[in-house]
């Protein structure tokens, strides 16, 4: 057919993948549209039912305020009889006699006396006896005080009777001499007919049924009972005084679950002074099966309509991709044999679309192949040739570079048989001190650091010593400075004359002018101790010595002077640290090589702080167990970092 005729044509038919993605774009874009309009309609139902109920509570309120107005003429005209009562018992309470005087009004009111604490004192309704108004709400409390203080009749508007749970009004009057307060309100069954001509659950209800989304309404007074069917009220719970109080706080407020929405509404109908608040709280419950069926049902289509249209959409890309890759393959199978070598191949494929253009390309590039296939052999034979002749020469050049390095590690081991040489033995440490460790950790095979020992009859000297660099140049120098150590050292020179000859020694032989490339030098701990008084002396420069004793750390720092470079002064007073060396005395010499070693969470030197710290928890313990904790701390301080200068510490307990 002519439509496959053009691979420009085939390729149009790949449009059909950004067809089918607008597809589920369109798809998703219609259906969140038609959720958001199916949720604002949800909501607006809502606020027009809200709206509805609170018009009909204050319908209701207006008419109760009509039908008050009616009743306050007969009360008022009734509480006055009830007072005179008080008179004629001569001002004494118990004279009066309540069923009588009930009698006298026909049983139809139920008779109060409240005394000067708010508490109902007597009363016909056994239930209100010892009811105090303060205790109840103290606000209702407040406005009952003062009416009895005041002296004039109130009428009260209608609510819940807290002892019946029925609807009731009431009238207020105080004695002449204000000690009590009178009270007269309708009985329970007083005012049920005008209740049921007026309840507003029976509107409720017809809300209820002619709108499906409204799971239940309910409506509670200020004190947390609520309104039902039968006129008497159910008393207040732990969880209608909650609903009351959030209300009263927020005015609206909503909570949610799975299965319903509920709006709170609190409808303010206070106006001007009233005794207690006549305020209503409806709890409106919206059914969220309603909307969620609809919005299941949208889903559903939405599912439906993608699925078709990707079924459709993948079998005309299958029917266009058969025609379109068919003369592919072939090349792809030509393409194959001249990866394997098979330069004679020619793609035998006549279309007058693209591809048949590329099919006689590809033959013209198979030709070339072809021929520079031959050049490349004959290049690889000569190449093969001079590779046999270079070979020969790279196995003799490879083997004078292995003998020389062999020459290079013999001569750094044997650079370190000597400065183990130039270290104190075993043997005089344990014949001078009383127990000691020694961590030497030169970074290469040989390092700069060491440490020197010497006596003289009762005198002994012992140093740790950075010189600089590492490697064989650092150990080099401390030999040097070992050697110069041992022509300085007498029985009677300071530790200072010691460190400034030793600085005059090095600057004349290593650092004779200050032009000079490199600057050689050194730091040093040196102590010099004798071993029958037990008086010792420490110098240091830039370095510091840690004593332990009685269970404290102390450090003696060293001076800031280094010792042999170009810029060390001459003849510098060095500062003598004296100390008694006695049995419990343990002394720890360092490098900065511990102390600066990088490693930790934020790859940070170990610091003279943290040694410190780990020696004071340690030093009670022996010391070779001190040296398994200092070189584990480390270690995993250091952590996958690598070391970074030569590290010396040495640990010394006098005898």
């Amino acid at each position: 057919m002519y439509i496959f005729n053009s691979l420009r044509k085939k390729l149009l038919f790949s449009i059909l993948p950004i067809l089918i993605i607008s597809i589920y774009l369109l798809s998703f874009y219609h259906a969140k549209n038609t959720k958001k309009y199916l949720l604002e309609e949800y909501r607006v139902t809502q606020n027009q039912t809200e709206n509805e109920i609170i018009s009909y509570i204050y319908l209701i309120d207006s008419a109760y305020k009509m039908f008050e107005k009616k009743l306050n003429e007969e009360l008022n005209k009734d509480i006055l009889k009830f007072v005179n009562e008080y008179n004629k018992s001569s001002k004494d309470i118990s004279k009066i006699n309540l069923i009588e005087v009930s009698k006298y009004f026909k049983n139809k009111y139920d008779f109060y006396i409240i005394d000067e604490n708010t508490t109902v004192i007597k009363s016909t309704e056994n239930k209100a006896l010892n009811f105090n108004f303060k205790k109840f709400n103290k606000k209702l409390g407040e406005n009952i005080d003062f009416i009895r203080k005041n002296g004039k009749i109130y009428n009260e508007r209608l609510r819940t009777n807290v002892m019946s749970g029925f609807l009731s009004t009431w009238v207020y009057k105080s004695t002449p001499d204000k000690k009590y307060l009178f009270e007269l309100g309708y009985t329970a069954n007083g005012l049920k007919d005008f209740i049921n001509d007026l309840d507003p659950l029976n509107i409720i209800d017809k809300l209820k049924k002619i709108n499906p989304i409204i799971k239940d309404i309910k409506i509670y007074d200020v004190f947390g009972y609520q309104f039902v069917s039968n006129g008497q009220n159910y008393a207040p719970t732990k969880k209608s005084k909650e609903i009351v109080e959030l209300a009263k706080k927020y005015t609206k407020y909503t909570k949610e679950d799975n299965e319903y929405i509920e709006n709170i509404i609190y409808i303010n109908l206070n106006t001007g002074f009233n005794i207690s608040d006549h305020s209503k709280i409806i709890a409106i419950q919206y059914d969220k099966s309603f909307i969620n069926k609809r919005l299941k049902e949208l889903n559903q289509f939405t599912y439906f309509a993608i699925t078709i249209s990707v079924i459709i959409s993948i079998f005309i890309i299958s029917i266009i991709s058969f025609f379109v890759t068919h003369s592919l393959k072939k090349l792809k199978f030509i393409s194959h044999e001249l990866s394997n070598g098979n330069f004679n191949i020619k793609a035998d494929i006549k279309s007058n679309d693209e591809i048949g253009d590329f099919a006689k390309t590809f033959n013209i590039m198979t030709a070339k192949l072809n021929d520079s296939f031959n050049q490349i052999k004959e290049q690889n034979k000569r190449i093969e040739e001079y590779n046999l002749t270079l070979e020969e020469k790279v196995k003799e050049r490879t083997k004078e570079i292995r003998i020389k390095n062999e020459k290079i590690v013999s001569s750094v081991r044997y650079a370190r048989k000597i400065q183990n040489y130039i270290l104190p033995s075993k043997k005089f440490l344990k014949e001078n001190f009383k127990d000691f460790f020694i961590i030497w950790q030169p970074k290469d095979v040989v390092g700069g650091d060491f440490y020197f020992g010497k006596k003289i009859e009762e005198i002994i000297y012992f140093a740790v010593i950075d010189c600089t660099g590492h490697g064989v140049p650092g150990a080099f120098m401390t030999m040097a400075t070992s050697s110069f150590l041992n022509e300085l050292i007498t029985k009677e020179i300071s530790p200072s004359e010691i460190l400034n000859g030793l600085n005059h020694r090095i600057k004349t032989y290593f650092n004779k002018n200050s032009q000079k490339i490199s600057d050689d030098g050194l730091d040093i701990s040196l102590i010099k101790y004798n071993s029958v008084s037990k008086k010792s002396i420490f110098v240091g420069t830039k370095l510091s010595m840690y004593l332990s004793k009685n269970g404290v750390i102390k450090t003696f720092k060293g001076d800031r002077q280094s010792i042999g470079y170009i810029k060390s002064k001459d003849h510098y007073d060095y500062t003598e640290y004296k100390f008694d060396a006695t049995s419990d005395t343990i002394i720890y010499l360092s490098t900065d090589g511990y102390t600066d070693q990088n490693g930790g969470p934020k790859n940070f030197g170990y610091s003279k702080k943290r040694l410190i710290n780990d020696l004071d928890q340690i030093a009670h313990k022996p010391l070779d167990e001190q040296k398994k904790i200092i070189i584990e701390n480390l270690k995993k301080w250091k952590g996958k970092e690598t070391q970074r200068d030569d590290i010396t510490l040495i640990g010394i307990k006098f005898k």
